[in-house]
């Protein structure tokens, strides 16, 4: 996962869900599927599209820190 985040210059923390426990706790229905968590431990955006991944992030990034 490290090598195909350098590639696709993914700079934010990602997991992998080895088991599929967080897979079955967030609904998961393919992949990629974007589950954004925010500064607090909460989920934030559940299945967020591909294409407004990025945007979201900066969104969530800019908010301020608790």
């Amino acid at each position: 996962m490290a090598e195909v985040a350098k590639q696709h210059q993914i700079v934010y923390p990602i997991c992998i869900d080895d088991g599929g426990k967080l897979g079955e706790a967030y609904l998961v229905d393919g992949y990629p599927d974007y589950h954004l968590i925010g500064r607090d431990g909460k989920l934030v955006i559940a299945d967020c599209r591909n294409s407004a991944v990025e945007k979201a992030l900066e969104l969530l990034l800019a908010e301020p820190a608790p």
